[in-house]
């Protein structure tokens, strides 16, 4: 007698993801968004969702999840920009990592899409909002405030947990099925009385689990119902002598299924004999080797992105300590000629900037890239270091990113009030598509605000990216470039000035060769 049924299709992600989040498994309810967000990044009801789950895993216990919360919301944002329970989220999450002044502007914009008063007027209380403050919120938006003070208090659910947003916004409420419905039939492998857990318990390795993936924390999952929930389906194995992916490999009707191969094993697969392997163990693996030779992309493993622990934010705006990392440089690179024509604006107005080079290429010191800066660039006062003399120690006002590539270790300093990016160009479109080029694109994801060479930088990390930016213009030497002060008479023959480099890609150079010969036919 066969236990299986073998026709039917495994659920949807969006379906995984609500039943862990309605079983308060939000590591896994998270890992469920994020593959469907992969498949779908413009959703922004996801992001939404997605941000819940990282928020509730993160709370109280891990800073970086918050931070990653912060960034699923805003991304909502960004795709939905009217949405006021968006903003009252971000509030939220602003509010748990001890931003207080944000999470005041997220309430704020809250209401003034319409948002519900009570819970947007509780958080502002919970902020340090008087009540002159609401009487005078109240007058702007021709709303009564002042006689419903103080605020209620919020609810509290399940006994621990404090709410005031609305109950469609709470992740057990808000179902994202229900928006995109699951028509695939849910696998009834079993006989109706036993279930996963009661089936794969006696067999599970619950010590060799927890060993074998790290990432998982007993305190916040337990390792059993990870493994019968996602963790099969990631390629995990349930002990050493059952390797999941074989299974599935070997027997692809189990696979076509969407079965948990461990259960089909022990109830159906050793009856049959159905063969299976064992885990390969004990591979030694050196940490002091890698298969990746690129120091740039190493970045991303020694230097963990981080959230700034400096809880004082007051500046002075007329002396700033600012630290710009680059990257090395030769001689008549526009990119640094803007960078280094910038640090010398701002120490004329009376600001103090440090430049910190990144894996240094053309320089051996730090007083010959000093001394370079000065013959070829600009004559700026800066103290200019290499990165990996000091800065990991480095602190003040304000810390600059210049390049994709030094995007990693800036994410990494802990002691500086702001983060910035200096974006002068779209470096995805530096390379071929492949890693680089989504390394690239990866840096626009982080929380830094942009300071963007043109409108059309701006305009991208805004709406694409949901940063915050503003654009400067590109400057040029009037005593160069100027427009003649004799008049042209016009040329008999047209005559067309091509700009080409040939040896970057990005420039499709080729294209307009093509042009200007299908101009020499048609002549």
């Amino acid at each position: 007698m066969r236990l299986f049924r073998l026709k039917q299709r495994k659920p949807s992600l969006l379906t995984l993801g609500d039943r862990a989040r309605d079983a308060r498994q939000w590591e896994i309810a998270a890992q469920f968004y994020r593959k469907e967000l992969n498949r779908n990044p413009h959703n922004s009801p996801i992001w939404v969702q997605y941000g819940h789950a990282l928020k509730e895993s993160g709370k109280l216990r891990d800073p970086d999840k918050l931070a990653q919360a912060e960034i699923a919301y805003r991304k909502s944002l960004s795709l939905d920009p009217g949405v006021a329970d968006s903003y009252l989220q971000l509030g939220h999450v602003l509010k748990i990592q001890g931003k207080k002044e944000e999470a005041s502007s997220a309430y704020l914009q809250a209401i003034a899409l319409g948002s519900s008063l009570d819970g947007a007027t509780t958080e502002l209380a919970d902020l340090g909002w008087s009540e002159g403050h609401f009487a005078e919120l109240g007058s702007m938006l021709g709303t009564d405030i002042v006689s419903d003070w103080p605020p209620s208090e919020p609810e509290t659910v399940e006994g621990n947990e404090v709410i005031s947003h609305s109950d469609n916004a709470d992740l057990r409420y808000h179902d994202l099925s229900l928006s995109e419905p699951d028509d695939e039939a849910t696998p009834q492998p079993h006989d109706g009385v036993l279930n996963d857990r009661e089936i794969i318990s006696p067999e599970f390795d619950r010590e060799y689990y927890l060993r074998a993936y790290p990432d998982i924390d007993p305190a916040v999952v337990d390792p059993l119902e990870h493994f019968c929930i996602t963790g099969w389906r990631e390629g995990r194995n349930p002990c050493d002598w059952f390797s999941t992916g074989h299974y599935l490999n070997t027997h692809w009707d189990v696979a076509d299924a969407g079965i948990n191969p461990f259960v089909h094993y022990l109830i159906q697969g050793r009856g049959e004999v159905r063969q299976i392997a064992g885990v390969v163990r004990d591979l030694e693996i050196d940490p002091n080797v890698s298969l990746v030779s690129d120091k740039f992309m190493l970045d991303i493993l020694r230097f963990p992105s981080r959230p700034i622990i400096i809880d004082e934010t007051t500046f002075d705006p007329k002396e700033l300590d600012i630290h710009w990392v680059i990257p090395d440089y030769g001689v008549g690179q526009g990119g640094h000629m803007n960078i280094f024509r910038i640090v010398r604006w701002l120490e004329i107005f009376g600001h103090r900037c440090t430049i910190w080079i990144n894996h240094p290429s053309d320089h051996d010191n730090s007083t010959k890239a000093f001394e370079d800066i000065i013959k070829h660039y600009q004559p700026i006062r800066a103290d200019v270091h290499f990165v990996a003399d000091g800065f990991l120690d480095a602190s003040g006002d304000a810390v600059i990113a210049t390049a994709w590539h030094t995007v990693q270790i800036v994410s990494h300093m802990e002691k500086f009030k702001a983060r910035f990016y200096f974006v002068q160009d779209f470096e995805p479109y530096f390379y071929s598509r492949g890693s680089l080029a989504i390394l690239a694109e990866s840096t626009y994801m982080q929380d830094f605000a942009c300071i963007c060479g043109g409108i059309w930088l701006e305009r991208i990390m805004r709406e694409r990216y949901g940063r915050w930016a503003l654009h400067f213009w590109q400057a040029a030497d009037n005593s160069t470039y100027f427009p003649s002060s004799e008049p042209r008479s016009p040329n008999r023959v047209p005559r067309i000035a091509l700009y080409g480099r040939i040896y970057t890609p990005r420039r499709a150079v080729e294209l307009a060769f093509l042009a200007l010969q299908h101009l020499v036919v048609k002549i």
